[in-house]
């Protein structure tokens, strides 16, 4: 196996077990965030953690600042 594809298939079984590692706990911190965890008796998922974030005025403020200079930034750029 020579080529331009052998790297790629020496570092596959790497990037698979990394990918899978990332991708399932990226999976856990979603459900968690539903407050989804039967184990403990949590078994409805709900939004209130997401409905108290962007109820709250101090994350609207830093969402606006954070879009404002995601805007401007470019703008000002040389």
């Amino acid at each position: 196996m020579t080529g331009r594809a052998h790297p790629f298939w020496l570092l596959a079984p790497a990037l698979l077990v990394l990918g899978g590692l990332f991708l399932s706990a990226l999976g856990l911190t979603l459900i968690r965030s539903f407050r989804y965890m039967p184990v403990i008796g949590l078994t409805e998922p709900d939004l209130a953690a997401y409905a108290a974030v962007l109820t709250s005025p101090g994350f609207l403020a830093s969402l606006g600042l954070s879009l404002w200079i995601a805007v401007a930034q470019p703008r000002f750029r040389r």
